[in-house]
């Protein structure tokens, strides 16, 4: 058999044949090319220290008691054993627990068999850690927290900083930051969402993509968490002896979890409540806050549509007594600040006095100019969940397709006030009305 060597260079030159040179070539890459896909995938299905097993080796195994074991298997899979009454019997057990998991996500295409990692309290294995080291601040330059949004108080010195932790795939929406950032700013803080993507790192991997992509994403959730701990410290820097609290949404509410570090509060939404099965990280001193949307399927563990009742079991992943858990009604995945009980959780949970709705204007007879009729007949072809905003100064906005018709009309008041350069969220009335809501008119008659 040849190797890709002998295939690109054993006697190539003797030919005579340039077509041949080059179909030799093009078979060399061809293999090169499937042999490195092959290696990547094998890859995938060796053992190796996932992310919430290195979680869980380091938080909870060095304090378990009596003979003990740690496995680690395919796909970030682990199991672990103690107070066992032999070595034996922990690695044992260790391993059984390990290819339990793997057995059960056979039906997924993942394969494998577990190994020890670490019986009583000996390492038996090269250490198999993937990604930066462990809970350390990112080296070099913040590019994250400069090339990410920034909004300011405008005024004297800010109350505090919030720093927003976006989800896996990045920003989304670009206006999601903007919204929040202006919400956030009319509290009198400044705010702060870094992109982890502006840095070199692995492609998102969202959703079940983990179960082919296990190793990037254990590579993604150790350096957004490096990334956070290196903002946290850029940001003490700047802003000396003010508060900062940090605020995860979706895979930004997994990594907060995870921060064992003092900061005046943690907000996780758009995800579980514990971090890995254990409880989260942050000092019994550190706050937390939990905005669940009432139908959304990112909270797992927990029955649909969330009840008071159902929800009292994150109180257990927390150290802090405090801890408020706050569902909102009518609401999956995405939150946003015009939100009445959001609202008010987040102004009372950052210090801030409690923040109240701008007032709705009474329902008036608007004459439309000719670019608001012009843009209302477009409006009116749209479909979902839509809303048209407009003042008699000839401002307005419109909206289509959003999933709830509270937020379609909360964002057309808030846009159109923001196209007259006022933050909505500083004001006691609003400047714009609601004149349509769904093919629904709602001017006075």
């Amino acid at each position: 058999m040849q190797s890709i060597y002998d295939i690109c260079c054993g006697n190539i030159f003797g030919t005579g044949s340039l077509v041949l040179l080059l179909r030799r070539i093009l078979l060399a890459t061809s293999l090169l090319f499937v042999a490195l896909q092959g290696n990547a995938l094998a890859a995938d299905q060796e053992a190796f220290l996932g992310f919430d097993a290195e979680y869980h080796y380091r938080t909870e195994y060095s304090h378990m008691k009596g003979h003990k074991a740690f496995a680690i298997g395919p796909q970030t899979g682990y199991g672990y054993s103690w107070g066992n009454r032999s070595s034996k019997e922990a690695e044992n057990s260790a391993i059984k627990f390990c290819n339990k998991w793997v057995v059960q996500q056979k039906k997924h295409g993942i394969t494998g068999k577990c190994r020890l990692y670490a019986v009583d309290s000996k390492l038996i294995v090269k250490d198999p850690r993937i990604g930066l080291a462990w809970h350390e601040p990112a080296a070099g330059a913040d590019i994250p927290l400069s090339k990410g949004p920034q909004s300011f108080h405008i005024g004297r010195v800010p109350r505090g900083i919030v720093l927003h932790l976006h989800g896996c795939n990045g920003m989304g929406w670009n206006r999601y930051a903007e919204i929040w950032g202006s919400y956030f700013n009319a509290l009198g803080y400044d705010f702060f969402a870094p992109d982890s993507f502006a840095e070199p790192r692995p492609a998102e991997v969202c959703g079940s993509a983990w179960r082919t992509r296990a190793r990037d994403q254990t590579i993604i959730l150790k350096l957004r968490v490096a990334q956070t701990l290196r903002s946290i410290a850029e940001l003490r820097k700047r802003y000396p002896g003010l508060p900062i609290y940090v605020w995860g949404h979706s895979e930004g509410g997994s990594i907060v979890k995870y921060l064992s570090v003092e900061v005046a509060g943690i907000i996780s939404s758009g995800d579980e409540c514990d971090a890995s099965g254990l409880r989260i990280a942050a000092p019994a001193s550190v706050p937390v806050l939990y905005l669940l949307g009432e139908n959304d399927p990112s909270v797992e563990g927990i029955k649909l549509p969330l009840t008071d009742k159902g929800v009292q079991k994150c109180r257990k992943y927390v150290r802090n007594k405090k801890t408020k858990i706050v569902i909102i009604k009518n609401s999956k995945h995405d939150i946003w600040p015009w939100r009445p009980e959001v609202a008010k959780a987040m102004s009372e949970f950052v210090g801030a006095e409690t923040f109240t709705l701008a007032q709705s204007r009474p329902a008036e007879k608007l004459t439309l100019s000719g670019q608001q009729i012009s843009a209302k007949a477009l409006y009116q072809k749209s479909r979902g969940h839509r809303a048209f905003a407009a003042n008699t100064n000839g401002t307005f906005s419109w909206v289509s397709e959003w999933e709830f018709a509270e937020d379609a009309q909360q964002f057309t008041l808030y846009d159109c006030a923001r196209y007259e350069h006022i933050n909505v969220f500083k004001l006691s009335k609003h400047v714009c009305s609601v004149i349509d809501a769904d093919g629904k008119d709602m001017m006075a008659p």
